[in-house]
């Protein structure tokens, strides 16, 4: 499960000042995170599509909704290489 600053501080609000108001911020902000974690199915068929020696999927894995589907948080494994990269081209992402 990831957290992010803001729902951080939701929770940290509600633990210094429990107010009505902060402690629904914080409740928020915990079904969030847990609304956000990939299911066992989920985590069972990405792994199935894509896990293998250089692609792994934790058990906890952020997943975020999508229109036809939805993405599962993943490593990669990039090794490392003792030779010179200075012909490895640089990945431009596309523009927004």
């Amino acid at each position: 499960m990831q957290i992010n600053d803001l729902k951080l501080t939701a929770i940290e609000n509600a633990l210094d000042q429990p107010t009505p108001g902060n402690i629904a911020a914080a409740h928020k902000a915990v079904q969030e995170t847990r609304s956000s974690t990939a299911t066992d199915d989920q985590l069972a068929e990405a792994r199935a599509i894509h896990a293998n020696d250089d692609l792994e999927i934790d058990d906890d894995a952020t997943v975020s909704e999508a229109d036809n589907g939805y993405w599962v948080q993943a490593w990669v494994w990039v090794p490392q290489d003792d030779e010179d990269d200075s012909d490895v081209e640089a990945y431009d992402a596309p523009a927004e």
